[in-house]
């Protein structure tokens, strides 16, 4: 061996060993990260036997989980950022740190509450049960029967699974859901990024980030992924996210170039059961990797389908079947999608064109024909919030910022949660490749244009974020995965505290009003009650609609809130203000020509009331009791959680 030649060798031998060395610690990584993610839900779940829910205070589901849980989240976080440092990227465990990341952040209040929450689950279950019963749509009870795909789907569902009712889906919807969306958020963030890095941390991102609540059994869960879908196939078909040329050109370039060569022969590992799984979520078999490659190149592969044209027009037919789905299911999404398709066409972004023009023959057709009814009752509600950004922004953000002082902490959280997340989204967004951030920042803020149609209820803000929350966990990853490469100790607290406020963040804002979203088997119980002994006249009357209520025989009822009466909102604590709200409440349930009369309470109605702050602190509580204490009302059902009264006829009250 010459002189020149040895130290060449002695350098290969080096290089040689440190990547021995290298995939050792990858190796080692890779099984303690799957040896965690095995350990830790049977840990969380013994960590929440003790749970009592009732325990909450104003600020949510935080106030009572125990450190144990805070703990194993925080684990799980740490071995999801070694995973991200180590090469070559464990794909298949990272996926799923997710998958379980996604169980623990979704599914506590399915382990420790006893039914499904939201009062609005109980109201979907209810219309589910009537198309189940009915076997139609009738669009005149209201809006939700204008806009019905999703709960045909769900009776459809339900029936052919030989259920009675959907409740045994509801409790783990959210689960189900933040899942589910996982798949397309991969093919759009692969799609923009080469670096598998900034990929899995954008979900991680995402479902930190997702506080909206939304993904319980709902029109929207399902039209997000829809959303979310339909995005996917346009970004991986049809938009163009790297400079250089059209797409067209960088296809015909890629593939006429030659083959990477090897230097030298390498052994072709047999891929064990973790390298099919990462192979599975780059969408290829392990057998079809490049000789010596244990990995697969994390670079997105423009897709050659384009080329055929009958493959091309079966992508868009599928685009246009999944967003045509979307019109009847629910009022809001379609024009979400619509503004993001439009933008990206107007800017040249997208070869699909003529796509957002059928969307928009497709959202005034459903409403003028299937929607009429709806339509014609809230014409002009609807076309006098056209243009008024002003009051879309005061009633979605402005009047929310009220309540207690626990509930007035839990809205400071959520407003800090989006802001800091976009403004990790901005610093990304800046820094990016000027044509990928371009076509994503299409997607985080065409959906802003919403505000020019209407307030959706005092929602609007909520959906945008929710709608936008894509681009804007991508663009923060990259911003993140950017301080982990400086390696310096003030970029890697900054890192760690963007993931520590995210994850905290999180529990505050998405369960925040956890106190009054929660329901127990007695208050169901005394609204099932209620169902078995009311007939079609009879007057109900409720604290407020804040229960479990409507889950079946969804159009013969309708109720009263002592929350909506005139007194209610003038009683001031003392004995002349409650008597005339007694009075009130009393003459309406002596309604003439109704058969009977029940009137309902329970602890979720006080937690709203006293949360929200409708009235001053424990109005609705003592209305309970004086209705319990008046001589004039009689309980027919009793319990922890709740009561129902009736009225006591008059002699007998003397």
């Amino acid at each position: 061996m010459t002189s020149r030649t040895a130290p060449k060798a002695l350098i290969a031998d080096q290089a040689g060993e440190r990547e021995d060395a290298r995939t050792k610690g990858t190796n080692a990584l890779r099984l303690v990260g799957l040896a965690i993610v095995v350990a830790i839900p049977p840990l969380w779940l013994l960590s929440l036997r003790d749970v009592d829910p009732r325990q909450m205070t104003d600020v949510g589901l935080v106030s009572v989980l125990p450190l144990a849980t805070y703990a194993l989240i925080a684990v799980l976080t740490m071995s999801f950022v070694a995973l991200l440092a180590a090469r070559p990227l464990s794909q298949g465990v990272v996926l799923l740190h997710v998958v379980v990341l996604a169980v623990l952040l979704y599914g506590t209040t399915s382990v420790i509450e006893e039914i499904p929450r939201f009062a609005a689950t109980w109201r979907h279950l209810g219309i589910t049960d009537y198309i189940m019963r009915t076997g139609q749509v009738n669009p005149n009870i209201d809006a939700y029967f204008n806009w019905p795909g999703f709960f045909v789907l769900l009776a459809f569902l339900t029936k052919n699974a030989g259920l009675g009712s959907a409740v045994v889906f509801a409790k783990w919807t959210p689960v189900f859901f933040s899942l589910l969306y996982v798949a397309p958020l991969i093919v759009i963030f692969r799609r923009a990024t080469a670096d598998g890095r900034v990929v899995w941390l954008a979900i991680w991102v995402f479902l930190c980030a997702n506080w909206v609540g939304q993904d319980y059994l709902s029109p929207q869960g399902l039209s997000y992924f829809l959303y979310l879908a339909v995005l996917a196939l346009l970004v991986r078909f049809f938009v163009n996210l790297e400079p250089g040329g059209s797409l067209r050109t960088r296809l015909r370039l890629r593939r006429n170039a030659r083959p990477h060569q090897n230097v030298g022969p390498v052994p072709d590992p047999k891929p064990n059961l973790l390298d099919r799984m990462e192979a599975y979520v780059h969408l290829e078999r392990p057998a079809e990797r490049p000789a010596g490659s244990i990995t697969p190149s994390p670079r997105p592969a423009p897709p050659e389908t384009l080329e055929s044209p009958l493959q091309r027009v079966g992508v868009m037919a599928a685009i246009i079947i999944v967003s045509a789905a979307m019109v009847p299911a629910h009022q809001l999404t379609p024009f979400a999608l619509l503004a993001v398709l439009a933008a990206l066409a107007v800017l040249g972004l997208s070869t699909a064109r003529r796509l957002p023009v059928i969307l928009a023959v497709l959202i005034p057709a459903w409403m003028l024909f299937m929607a009429s009814s709806y339509l014609a009752g809230h014409f002009g509600g609807l076309a006098s919030e056209v243009g008024d950004v002003g009051g879309a922004v005061g009633s979605s953000l402005g009047a929310r910022v009220g309540g207690s002082p626990g509930h007035v902490a839990v809205v400071i959280g959520r407003l800090a949660l989006t802001s800091v997340l976009w403004l990790l989204a901005t610093a990304g967004a800046v820094r990016g490749r000027p044509r990928s951030t371009a076509s994503l920042a299409v997607l985080g803020l065409a959906p802003f244009s919403l505000l020019v149609i209407q307030s959706y209820g005092g929602e609007i803000l909520l959906r945008i974020y929710l709608f936008t929350l894509p681009a804007a966990a991508f663009f923060a990853a990259a911003f993140l995965v950017r301080l982990i490469d400086t390696r310096t100790v003030r970029s890697a607290l900054a890192f760690s505290s963007a993931l520590v406020f995210l994850l905290a963040g999180f529990l505050v804002a998405r369960y925040g009003n956890e106190r009054a979203d929660l329901f127990t088997h007695s208050e169901l119980n005394a609204v099932d009650s209620v169902y078995s002994w009311a007939q079609p006249d009879s007057v109900i009357v409720a604290g407020s609609e804040n229960m479990p209520w409507k889950f079946k025989k969804y159009e013969e009822y309708d109720l009263e809130k002592v929350t909506d009466l005139t007194t209610w909102s003038k009683l001031a604590g003392s004995r002349d203000s409650m008597n005339r709200l007694m009075n009130q409440i009393d003459r309406l349930m002596r309604r003439p020509n109704s058969s009977s009369a029940f009137l309902i309470f329970m602890d979720s109605q006080v937690a709203e009331a006293d949360l929200f702050g409708s009235a001053p602190r424990g109005s609705l509580a003592r209305v309970w009791e004086a209705v319990a204490l008046s001589p004039r009302f009689r309980a027919v059902y009793s319990s922890s959680d709740a009561a129902v009264f009736v009225p006591v006829r008059r002699d007998a009250a003397r």
